[in-house]
């Protein structure tokens, strides 16, 4: 019904309608001047030096980048995660370093607590 009446308006209204499109018609070279104008324009100007910096931005921030390295960190956290579950936790993890700790530094620390006494 709605389709309906828009028909029979414009078929009433068709004069009109024909005027308009002869006003568009001709309209077109006063458009394209506009838009020239514009594009000589500071806000033209403006925009075409802000889609240059929006490019670069976009150019040297790379997604695929990102991920690659969220995924190597994620991927090495696991195998730290990993590593912790197999020593028992923190009772391990204090036990292997301690014992690396001595085995590194056992030699040095015992000559510091002699010159210390």
């Amino acid at each position: 019904m709605r389709q309906y009446t828009n028909l029979i308006a414009l078929f009433d209204n068709f004069d009109k309608f024909k005027d308009n499109i002869q006003i568009a018609e001709g309209s077109e070279g006063t458009l394209n001047k506009q838009a020239e104008i514009y594009a000589e324009g500071w806000e033209a100007a403006r925009d075409r030096v802000k889609a240059a910096a929006e490019a670069i931005y976009s150019s040297l921030i790379n997604d695929d980048f990102f991920i690659d390295v969220n995924d190597f960190i994620e991927k090495n956290l696991d195998g730290i995660n990993n590593l912790i579950k197999a020593l028992g936790g923190l009772p391990g993890v204090l036990s292997v370093v301690s014992t690396a700790f001595l085995t590194i530094f056992g030699p040095q620390l015992s000559s510091s607590i002699d010159n210390l006494i």
